[in-house]
């Protein structure tokens, strides 16, 4: 847990629950990477620091506080932390049953 931490805010095992979203406090250490993965619509918008976040096909951007990045549904993305860690929101729409899929960048 001292590089990676994700507490369900709404969802199974949430204070809060529903049947179309689920959301997450997510902290990354310093120099993490999260690699390519799919299926889920996701939302990450960056409370503290910064990181690189990666869509397929589009160019890398660097997030910092109060900015987001969207995954469209089955939209291959990756994320890195740099020298800090990072603390999101990350809100999640649809695949519930369906665990994230590690995927290549191509």
């Amino acid at each position: 847990m001292d590089q990676f931490g994700c507490y369900c805010i709404i969802g199974e095992n949430g204070p809060f629950t529903s049947d179309a979203l689920r959301l997450y406090m997510v902290y990354m250490s310093a120099h993490l990477y999260c690699p390519w993965h799919h299926p889920a619509e996701k939302t990450y918008m960056v409370v503290s620091r910064r990181a690189v976040f990666r869509r397929h096909c589009q160019p890398d951007e660097t997030l910092v506080e109060g900015q987001k990045s969207f995954h469209n549904c089955n939209l291959p993305h990756a994320m890195e932390t740099l020298t800090e860690p990072v603390l999101c929101l990350v809100a999640w729409r649809n695949e519930f049953q369906t665990p994230p899929v590690l995927t290549n960048s191509s």
